[in-house]
């Protein structure tokens, strides 16, 4: 991941921290598929505690699907031509 690299050239080790809370995300996720609020589109964003990301995802079908990692202070909705491009959309 893209942001964990920099996080990295920030401070070593820091990059491995900012994975240890995606996968803290995604755990609570898990456990509480509808606890982050809609952003529209069928989507949601959780947003990590100790970083300026959260975790683009939709639910189909019970499973979780994490479609982007988003730093916040980017412009709203950048990843969206990601997600749709090529194909991907669903």
């Amino acid at each position: 991941m893209r942001e964990a690299l920099w996080y990295d050239q920030q401070r070593p080790g820091l990059g491995d921290e900012l994975l240890d809370e995606v996968a803290r995300g995604i755990a609570l996720l898990k456990e509480y598929p509808e606890a982050a609020p809609s952003i529209g589109g069928g989507f949601r964003r959780l947003l990590l505690a100790r970083f300026p990301v959260g975790l683009i995802y939709r639910l189909d079908d019970g499973d979780i699907i994490v479609g982007a990692v988003a730093h916040t202070s980017r412009k709203p909705g950048y990843w969206r031509r990601r997600l749709f491009s090529k194909g991907r959309r669903r």
